[in-house]
């Protein structure tokens, strides 16, 4: 039999995003991007697959005013320079979730820390989600559960995340 690694399907960067968005207390919700994405999607006994995903968090790009680029990137918010990698790591699921949409649940590791959240993966628009078509993944995070405390009265706590995955090779089912 063959291993779950030689099983699994990584993500395609160059058609995958990953993107946040960060709210001012002022109403211009601004949005960024990282332009380094990686994971897999790793094939478990049981008929089960987790997720793996991985940003660099120094290699961000901003709509928006350019100090909210260097401040996300600053030590006071992502701490991109001493923490670049940012990684989430999905519980095992099964494929009616990538398929139907639903809740998953996982570890980010955010800032040096680690921390369970729940993100929503949506319903599918294909039958081989992720291969034919993206697999949506997005959720929210409290900042300051990661020590985010800075700019509390211009930023607000709430991070949105996205993530458009699409993969290169099809995992055995």
């Amino acid at each position: 039999m063959a291993s779950a690694q030689a099983q699994s399907a990584s993500i395609d960067s160059s058609r995958s995003q990953a993107s946040f968005t960060i709210h001012p207390r002022l109403p211009l919700a601004s949005q960024g991007r990282f332009e380094s994405l990686s994971g897999s999607l790793l094939v478990l006994p049981k008929q089960q697959w987790k997720v793996e995903v991985q940003v660099d968090a120094r290699k961000l790009s901003f709509d928006g005013p350019q100090w909210l680029s260097k401040m996300a990137r600053s030590q006071a918010f992502l701490d991109a320079d001493h923490h670049p990698n940012v990684q989430f790591v999905s519980v095992p699921l099964s494929r009616i979730l990538l398929e139907k949409g639903g809740e998953l649940e996982g570890q980010l590791f955010l800032r040096g820390q680690q921390k369970t959240v729940r993100f929503h993966i949506e319903k599918s628009d294909c039958k081989r989600p992720g291969y034919d078509c993206d697999l949506v993944v997005n959720g929210t995070v409290q900042r300051r559960e990661f020590g985010m405390q800075a700019y509390r009265f211009s930023i607000k706590d709430n991070v949105d995340f996205e993530f458009r995955i699409r993969l290169l090779a099809d995992p055995a089912p």
